[in-house]
Protein backbone atom coordinates (compact mmCIF):
# COMPACT_ATOMS: atom_id res chain seq x y z
CA UNK A 1 0.00 0.00 0.00
CA UNK A 2 1.56 3.59 -0.80
CA UNK A 3 0.84 6.37 2.07
CA UNK A 4 0.38 9.60 0.91
CA UNK A 5 3.09 11.57 2.38
CA UNK A 6 2.01 14.00 4.89
CA UNK A 7 4.12 15.96 7.66
CA UNK A 8 2.39 13.45 10.54
CA UNK A 9 3.77 10.45 8.33
CA UNK A 10 6.98 12.53 8.75
CA UNK A 11 7.03 12.86 12.09
CA UNK A 12 6.16 9.15 12.45
CA UNK A 13 9.16 7.87 9.89
CA UNK A 14 11.83 10.27 11.57
CA UNK A 15 10.68 9.48 15.22
CA UNK A 16 10.68 5.91 14.67
CA UNK A 17 13.70 5.67 12.63
CA UNK A 18 15.71 7.93 15.54
CA UNK A 19 14.37 5.51 18.49
CA UNK A 20 15.60 2.17 16.55
CA UNK A 21 12.03 0.96 16.31
CA UNK A 22 11.56 1.37 12.34
CA UNK A 23 14.67 1.02 10.21
CA UNK A 24 15.39 2.87 6.55
CA UNK A 25 14.54 -0.32 4.87
CA UNK A 26 11.09 -0.40 6.45
CA UNK A 27 10.28 2.92 5.00
CA UNK A 28 6.51 1.97 2.91
CA UNK A 29 5.89 3.33 -0.37
CA UNK A 30 5.68 6.68 -0.83
CA UNK A 31 3.21 9.00 -2.91
CA UNK A 32 4.57 12.56 -3.01
CA UNK A 33 2.07 15.10 -3.73
CA UNK A 34 3.63 17.61 -1.34
CA UNK A 35 7.00 19.50 -1.22
CA UNK A 36 7.37 20.44 2.13
CA UNK A 37 6.93 16.39 3.63
CA UNK A 38 9.59 15.34 1.36
CA UNK A 39 11.67 17.85 1.53
CA UNK A 40 11.55 17.88 5.58
CA UNK A 41 11.84 13.91 4.94
CA UNK A 42 15.03 14.02 3.08
CA UNK A 43 16.85 16.63 5.25
CA UNK A 44 15.97 14.86 8.47
CA UNK A 45 17.39 11.43 7.09
CA UNK A 46 20.04 13.28 6.14
CA UNK A 47 21.28 10.62 3.65
CA UNK A 48 18.51 10.87 1.15
CA UNK A 49 17.70 7.51 1.61
CA UNK A 50 13.98 7.64 1.61
CA UNK A 51 12.70 4.84 0.24
CA UNK A 52 10.13 3.95 -2.86
CA UNK A 53 8.68 6.99 -4.16
CA UNK A 54 5.77 7.65 -6.26
CA UNK A 55 6.05 11.74 -6.73
CA UNK A 56 3.10 12.39 -8.09
CA UNK A 57 2.12 16.01 -9.16
CA UNK A 58 5.84 17.01 -8.33
CA UNK A 59 7.56 14.30 -9.47
CA UNK A 60 10.25 16.66 -12.02
CA UNK A 61 11.15 17.95 -8.28
CA UNK A 62 11.75 14.73 -6.73
CA UNK A 63 13.53 13.53 -10.17
CA UNK A 64 16.00 16.64 -9.74
CA UNK A 65 16.60 15.48 -6.28
CA UNK A 66 18.22 12.10 -7.37
CA UNK A 67 19.95 13.55 -9.73
CA UNK A 68 22.07 15.94 -7.55
CA UNK A 69 20.75 19.67 -9.34
CA UNK A 70 22.49 22.67 -7.69
CA UNK A 71 20.41 25.13 -9.87
CA UNK A 72 16.54 23.75 -11.51
CA UNK A 73 13.93 24.84 -12.94
CA UNK A 74 10.46 22.88 -14.84
CA UNK A 75 8.65 25.81 -16.48
CA UNK A 76 5.65 23.66 -17.74
CA UNK A 77 4.37 22.62 -14.06
CA UNK A 78 5.61 25.66 -11.97
CA UNK A 79 8.85 23.78 -9.86
CA UNK A 80 11.91 24.88 -9.14
CA UNK A 81 15.06 24.23 -6.85
CA UNK A 82 18.27 26.17 -6.48
CA UNK A 83 21.18 25.45 -3.86
CA UNK A 84 21.72 29.29 -1.73
CA UNK A 85 25.15 29.17 -2.76
CA UNK A 86 24.08 29.42 -6.45
CA UNK A 87 21.91 32.55 -5.62
CA UNK A 88 24.37 34.10 -3.66
CA UNK A 89 27.20 33.90 -6.33
CA UNK A 90 25.55 35.22 -8.95
CA UNK A 91 22.39 38.02 -8.43
CA UNK A 92 21.47 37.19 -12.10
CA UNK A 93 20.36 33.44 -10.74
CA UNK A 94 18.61 34.98 -7.62
CA UNK A 95 16.94 37.44 -10.04
CA UNK A 96 15.74 34.38 -11.95
CA UNK A 97 14.58 32.21 -9.67
CA UNK A 98 12.09 34.72 -8.41
CA UNK A 99 10.73 35.95 -11.66
CA UNK A 100 10.05 31.91 -12.02
CA UNK A 101 8.79 31.34 -8.86
CA UNK A 102 6.00 34.86 -9.34
CA UNK A 103 5.05 33.42 -12.52
CA UNK A 104 4.23 29.76 -10.61
CA UNK A 105 2.75 31.59 -8.50
CA UNK A 106 0.88 33.79 -10.72
CA UNK A 107 -0.80 30.83 -13.27
CA UNK A 108 -1.82 29.26 -9.48
CA UNK A 109 -4.14 32.03 -9.18
CA UNK A 110 -2.07 34.81 -6.80
CA UNK A 111 -2.35 38.32 -7.62
CA UNK A 112 0.75 40.04 -9.04
CA UNK A 113 1.16 41.92 -5.08
CA UNK A 114 0.67 38.28 -3.99
CA UNK A 115 2.91 36.44 -6.12
CA UNK A 116 6.02 38.93 -5.31
CA UNK A 117 4.95 38.92 -1.26
CA UNK A 118 5.91 34.85 -1.73
CA UNK A 119 8.78 35.71 -3.51
CA UNK A 120 10.03 38.34 -1.66
CA UNK A 121 9.27 35.94 1.46
CA UNK A 122 11.57 33.20 -0.18
CA UNK A 123 14.66 35.89 -0.10
CA UNK A 124 13.88 36.99 3.60
CA UNK A 125 14.34 33.37 4.44
CA UNK A 126 17.35 32.13 2.69
CA UNK A 127 18.98 35.96 3.70
CA UNK A 128 18.80 34.59 6.82
CA UNK A 129 20.52 31.17 5.88
CA UNK A 130 22.96 33.39 5.08
CA UNK A 131 23.76 35.57 7.56
CA UNK A 132 23.02 33.20 10.18
CA UNK A 133 23.54 29.27 9.58
CA UNK A 134 27.39 29.25 8.97
CA UNK A 135 26.88 27.00 6.28
CA UNK A 136 26.05 28.63 2.92
CA UNK A 137 27.04 25.88 1.05
CA UNK A 138 24.37 24.00 2.83
CA UNK A 139 21.28 25.77 1.95
CA UNK A 140 18.75 25.21 -0.63
CA UNK A 141 15.27 26.44 -1.74
CA UNK A 142 12.79 25.27 -3.77
CA UNK A 143 8.72 25.92 -4.85
CA UNK A 144 5.77 24.06 -6.74
CA UNK A 145 3.00 25.43 -7.62
CA UNK A 146 -0.24 22.56 -7.70
CA UNK A 147 -3.89 24.22 -8.65
CA UNK A 148 -4.52 26.87 -6.62
CA UNK A 149 -1.65 26.62 -4.03
CA UNK A 150 2.26 27.66 -3.71
CA UNK A 151 4.22 26.17 -1.97
CA UNK A 152 8.04 26.54 -1.17
CA UNK A 153 11.00 25.12 1.53
CA UNK A 154 14.09 26.71 2.60
CA UNK A 155 16.31 25.03 4.75
CA UNK A 156 20.20 24.57 6.00
CA UNK A 157 22.11 21.89 7.50
CA UNK A 158 24.36 25.25 9.76
CA UNK A 159 24.53 25.80 13.21
CA UNK A 160 20.98 25.99 14.01
CA UNK A 161 18.62 28.63 15.19
CA UNK A 162 19.07 27.56 19.04
CA UNK A 163 22.62 27.70 18.38
CA UNK A 164 22.55 30.87 16.61
CA UNK A 165 20.63 33.10 19.16
CA UNK A 166 22.80 31.61 21.72
CA UNK A 167 25.10 33.85 20.27
CA UNK A 168 23.91 36.46 21.54
CA UNK A 169 24.13 37.21 25.37
CA UNK A 170 20.90 38.34 25.47
CA UNK A 171 19.69 34.82 24.78
CA UNK A 172 22.70 32.95 26.25
CA UNK A 173 20.38 30.89 28.51
CA UNK A 174 17.80 29.52 26.14
CA UNK A 175 18.35 26.03 26.53
CA UNK A 176 16.27 24.09 24.39
CA UNK A 177 15.42 24.11 20.58
CA UNK A 178 11.79 25.05 20.76
CA UNK A 179 11.68 28.00 22.90
CA UNK A 180 14.36 29.51 20.47
CA UNK A 181 12.11 28.87 17.34
CA UNK A 182 9.43 30.76 19.48
CA UNK A 183 12.12 33.54 20.22
CA UNK A 184 13.42 33.57 16.12
CA UNK A 185 10.07 34.21 15.20
CA UNK A 186 8.79 37.12 17.60
CA UNK A 187 9.57 40.52 16.17
CA UNK A 188 12.98 42.00 17.03
CA UNK A 189 15.06 38.95 17.88
CA UNK A 190 18.31 38.46 16.33
CA UNK A 191 22.02 36.86 17.08
CA UNK A 192 22.80 40.22 16.01
CA UNK A 193 21.84 43.26 18.67
CA UNK A 194 22.51 45.92 15.85
CA UNK A 195 19.25 47.83 15.71
CA UNK A 196 16.53 46.35 13.06
CA UNK A 197 17.85 43.16 13.00
CA UNK A 198 15.75 40.01 13.71
CA UNK A 199 12.74 41.74 11.82
CA UNK A 200 12.91 38.96 8.91
CA UNK A 201 11.13 36.31 10.10
CA UNK A 202 8.25 37.92 11.52
CA UNK A 203 7.47 40.46 9.01
CA UNK A 204 7.20 37.05 6.46
CA UNK A 205 4.72 36.21 8.71
CA UNK A 206 2.88 39.43 8.53
CA UNK A 207 3.42 39.33 5.07
CA UNK A 208 1.52 36.38 4.09
CA UNK A 209 -0.94 36.15 6.92
CA UNK A 210 -3.89 36.86 4.31
CA UNK A 211 -2.89 33.55 2.17
CA UNK A 212 -0.51 31.43 3.85
CA UNK A 213 -2.55 28.42 5.38
CA UNK A 214 0.39 26.16 6.94
CA UNK A 215 4.00 27.53 7.73
CA UNK A 216 5.90 25.22 9.27
CA UNK A 217 9.70 25.82 11.14
CA UNK A 218 11.61 23.06 12.21
CA UNK A 219 15.20 23.20 14.20
CA UNK A 220 16.99 20.82 16.21
CA UNK A 221 14.39 18.72 17.87
CA UNK A 222 11.83 21.21 17.58
CA UNK A 223 8.90 22.40 15.24
CA UNK A 224 6.59 24.90 15.24
CA UNK A 225 3.46 25.07 13.24
CA UNK A 226 1.21 27.46 12.00
CA UNK A 227 -1.68 26.51 10.33
CA UNK A 228 -4.95 28.18 9.81
CA UNK A 229 -8.21 26.90 10.95
CA UNK A 230 -12.00 27.21 9.57
CA UNK A 231 -12.76 29.92 11.14
CA UNK A 232 -9.67 32.09 9.84
CA UNK A 233 -7.62 31.92 13.22
CA UNK A 234 -4.03 31.25 12.81
CA UNK A 235 -2.98 29.15 16.01
CA UNK A 236 0.59 28.56 16.57
CA UNK A 237 1.64 24.67 18.14
CA UNK A 238 5.61 23.81 19.50
CA UNK A 239 6.61 20.42 19.68
CA UNK A 240 9.35 18.17 20.20
CA UNK A 241 10.27 15.93 16.83
CA UNK A 242 13.11 13.69 15.71
CA UNK A 243 16.11 15.59 15.33
CA UNK A 244 16.79 18.00 12.47
CA UNK A 245 20.49 19.41 11.36
CA UNK A 246 20.05 23.28 10.77
CA UNK A 247 16.89 24.89 9.91
CA UNK A 248 14.07 24.00 8.02
CA UNK A 249 10.82 26.23 6.74
CA UNK A 250 7.69 24.78 4.96
CA UNK A 251 5.10 27.35 3.31
CA UNK A 252 1.71 26.46 1.71
CA UNK A 253 -0.32 29.10 0.57
CA UNK A 254 -3.45 28.92 -1.29
CA UNK A 255 -5.04 31.43 -3.32
CA UNK A 256 -8.53 32.87 -3.27
CA UNK A 257 -9.09 33.86 -7.05
CA UNK A 258 -9.43 31.67 -10.12
CA UNK A 259 -6.90 33.00 -12.10
CA UNK A 260 -3.85 35.07 -12.79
Amino acid sequence: MIEPLTFDLVDDICLGIEGGALTLAQLPPLSVQSVGPFFELIHTLGDGKYGEVSPGVVKNLVASQSQNHSHWFHADNGQGFSQVRRLCDDQLMWNDFSIRASHAARESGFTKDEAWKLTAAIGEIYGNIVEHSESIGSGYVAYAANGKSFEFVVADSGVGVLNSLRKNPLYAQISDSGTALECALSEGVSRFQEPGRGLGFRSILVGLANISSRVRFRSGDYGRELQRSADGSIPATTRQLARLNGMFCSVLCESTTSGA
